[in-house]
């Protein structure tokens, strides 16, 4: 006779592609009528945004571009210039398994960026961006549940605790705002200006989506009187999202802000900045998985049937603060304007490898300007379960501390990585059971059986002996498990 389970299905999310692509950009610039010839180049920096994410048929595409300025000094000796240009990227990702339904979630790392001139009025712009993709779609997975059993048929279920990813999607939202620079200083110049999005506060609220944030903007200009400074702005924002599921509340949010579009003017003496942007959002929660793993019948033969279940779990989600610093040697004055830019740490055998660049605009001792730029990296400890995959990311935290050395400068930033871990787990469950007829009862058998436990559990001692968990515990005024070396009474039917 057989003897089926009830299928219960449930919902969740599975990363169908995480990865990080590279690519590296050119673009030749040429300085328009009016600017004066090229010396040098004084500094470069870039703005990553997103601008599409398209899923077309067995293909996703993501569109963007790099707002990059140049900072140079002219051959004639007159005040520094900048030139603003937008240098585009495309970067596509082939979709596996014809999936054609999903959630793409991207972040964009401008990696490093340089120049040189080619001639007084053509430079020649590189730079190099990263990409982590990861695509999600929707998961049904079943677990089978037992109905009524017949008395002597016995069944061993155990519960999972797994952390599974069950919402996903993006908020789009946009600041426009209008601000003065403070200190009395008037912007004759904006030179360059580029935002970062920090996440303060985040939560679930039934079918909402809540989160709290400041648009970090970073300024260098140049005053009236020629002056050139750089200036950090924080300029909060609030926003929430609705939801068509309800999630519980001790689910956790992930979310990574990306900028879409960048806009700054300067009007009066007054900046007016529209930054729109997307909150990509992933809510985790615990979920209780029962599977029935075993199953015997005392006076039959019971033959099972199996089937694996495959649950993309999320093991851990960690955040190691870690502080980068670097000497410049040699480098002397007055520094104007410092940026960290970092890459995506790089996960090899039980290691973790960490990367960035920090670039310094100053005065040398004799007044004029100079800049540098020098790569820090570091090594930590990180060892991986077979098959897990972790995802990481660089956050700055604060800002650049800069403090003079005896023959140069030395520059340090708080970092936070942070990382999420997963791995796709298999599971075996029993979706059915096959009973044989019921036996005659043996007359010879004997009721007590007296047994050293050893290493085996009191299910298998049950299932070997033809008897029950509980009639062992009963048997032996126990609840748990019994030591190995204790001689247990095992009641037999």
């Amino acid at each position: 006779m057989e003897l089926q389970f009830q299928k219960r299905e449930a919902k969740c999310l599975k990363p169908m592609i995480r990865e990080v692509k590279q690519t590296e950009l050119t673009q030749e610039l040429r300085l328009s009528d009016g600017m004066p010839d090229a010396g040098r180049i004084l500094g470069l920096w870039g703005q990553p945004m997103i601008r599409s994410k398209q899923w077309n048929g067995d293909q996703i595409t993501v569109a963007g571009g790099v707002m990059t300025w140049v900072l140079y000094a002219p051959e004639d000796g007159s005040e520094c210039r900048s030139v603003e240009l937008w240098v585009p990227f495309q970067m596509r990702w082939d979709i596996p398994n014809g999936e054609s339904d999903g959630v793409i979630q991207v972040k964009p790392v401008l990696r490093f960026v340089d120049g040189r001139t080619v001639s007084s009025r053509k430079m020649m712009i590189r730079m190099g961006v990263a990409l982590h993709m990861e695509v999600l779609c929707p998961m049904n997975y079943a677990v089978y549940e037992p109905g009524e059993l017949p008395e002597d048929v016995h069944i061993l279920t155990r519960n999972y605790p797994v952390r599974l990813a069950v919402a996903s999607g993006e908020k789009i939202f946009t600041m426009d705002e209008e601000f003065s620079v403070p200190d009395g200083k008037e912007v004759s110049k904006l030179l360059r200006y580029t935002v970062r999005p920090e996440i303060t506060e985040k939560k679930v609220m039934s079918d909402k989506v809540i989160f709290r944030g400041n648009l970090n903007l970073h300024l260098l200009y140049r005053d009236t009187e020629g002056e050139i400074h750089s200036r950090e702005e924080e300029l909060p924002f609030s926003q929430f999202e609705q939801m068509e599921e309800t999630l519980p509340e001790d689910a956790v949010l992930n979310i990574d802000v990306i900028v879409t579009g960048l806009e700054l003017d300067v009007q009066d003496q007054r900046l007016h900045l529209k930054c729109s942007m997307a909150a990509q959002y992933l809510a985790e929660a615990q979920n209780m998985v029962p599977l029935v793993q075993d199953a015997y019948g005392i006076h039959r033969d019971v033959d099972i049937q199996e089937e694996s279940l495959n649950l993309p779990v999320i093991l851990e989600q960690r955040q190691d603060g870690i502080s980068a610093e670097q000497t410049l040697s040699g480098k002397n004055g007055q520094v104007l304007d410092v940026t960290f830019t970092g890459d995506f740490p790089r996960h090899h055998m039980a290691e973790q490898s960490i990367s960035g660049v920090f670039h310094v605009l100053y005065r040398g001792e004799d007044g004029g300007l100079q800049s540098t730029s020098v790569r820090w990296e570091n090594q930590k400890n990180f060892p991986l379960g077979e098959n897990c995959v972790a995802d990481s990311q660089i956050v700055a935290q604060g800002k650049i501390r800069v403090s003079e050395t005896g023959d140069g400068m030395n520059l340090s930033v708080s970092l936070q990585v942070q990382t999420r871990t997963g791995i796709d787990q298999e599971l075996k469950m029993i979706t059915a059971l096959e009973l044989g007829q019921v036996r005659e009862l043996d007359s010879g058998r004997p009721s007590l059986i007296l047994c050293r436990p050893g290493k085996e559990s009191l299910w298998a001692i049950a299932k070997r002996c033809g008897s029950t968990v509980d009639a062992i515990q009963k048997a032996n005024k126990m609840e748990e498990e019994v030591p190995g070396n204790r001689i247990v009474l095992i009641p037999v039917s």
